[in-house]
């Protein structure tokens, strides 16, 4: 999301004149979830820390009322992590399959042979 919609002279264009609700969004941490379920009650405004890292944002930063973020146990978020690539690798395999009309099982032998180091568990 740009910073540019968050300022206040974006907002007052925008005829918002509410206090804004910023959440920092960390991944892994249900932070999509939670955005969604707020910007269904309230004007929320959603900022990745990747984006306020560059100093240039700070002086687009609005007037703040309240700003909140949640964060997860290291361990637990590098499990999510982990199954998040999981099932986003059997879902491209399982894409792959489609489009060339094969069993998963064989796209799964064929990214077997280029990486040796991945090892499917078809439990």
């Amino acid at each position: 999301e740009s910073m540019l919609n968050y300022t206040n002279e974006a907002r007052h264009r925008q005829n918002l004149t509410v206090p804004q609700l910023i959440y920092y969004h960390v991944s892994k941490c249900g932070s999509s979830s939670i955005h969604s379920m707020l910007n269904s009650h309230y004007h929320t405004t959603r900022l990745f820390w990747r984006t306020l890292l560059d100093a240039d944002h700070f002086s687009a930063l609005p007037d703040i009322e309240c700003a909140f973020s949640f964060i997860r146990h290291p361990i637990d978020r590098l499990i999510s992590g982990y199954y998040t690539i999981l099932g986003m690798q059997k879902r491209e395999f399982m894409h792959k399959a489609q489009e060339q009309n094969v069993d998963v099982s064989e796209i799964e032998a064929q990214y077997a042979a280029k990486h040796p180091w991945y090892s499917h568990n078809s439990n």
